[in-house]
C-alpha cells in the first residue's frame, strides 16, 4: 500500500513510518499539510494518514484542500485533539493519540 503520512512530530512520524514499512508499505513522510499538497502524484497513493495540529498547513486545511480539489484519497486522521469533527466521505477513521498500531493496521486493511 502507498501511504502519505503527515505528522509534524519527527519521532512519532518516523516510528509510524518505520512500522508501516515493516509490513511492506511504501510511505511518503511529510511534516505538514503543505508538503502533502506539493506531492505531484498524490492521486497515486492509497491513503493519507494525517495529524490535525501541524505548522504551515494544518490537517483541517489539508482535508479541505483535498475535498475542494476533488482528490480521491481515503483519509485516516491521527490527532491528540479531543474535539474532532468531520463531515466528509474521504474520512475513513479517526484515531486519538496515543495510537494503537494494531488498530491502525486493521483500519488500513479495510480501505
Amino acid at each position: 500500500m502507498k501511504i502519505i503520512l503527515a505528522e509534524d512530530e519527527d519521532i512519532l512520524r518516523q516510528t509510524i513510518a518505520r512500522l508501516l514499512r515493516l509490513f511492506g508499505n511504501e510511505v511518503k513522510e511529510c511534516s505538514n499539510g503543505l508538503d502533502v499538497v506539493n506531492i505531484d502524484d498524490i492521486d497515486s497513493y492509497d491513503v493519507l494518514l494525517t495529524d490535525i495540529t501541524m505548522p504551515e498547513m494544518n490537517g483541517y486545511k489539508l482535508i479541505d484542500y483535498i475535498i475542494k480539489n476533488n482528490i480521491k484519497i481515503p483519509i485516516i486522521v491521527i490527532s491528540g485533539n479531543n474535539e474532532l469533527k468531520f463531515s466528509s466521505d474521504n474520512i475513513k477513521h479517526v484515531f486519538k493519540k496515543p495510537i494503537n498500531f494494531e488498530d491502525l493496521m486493521n483500519a488500513l486493511i479495510k480501505i
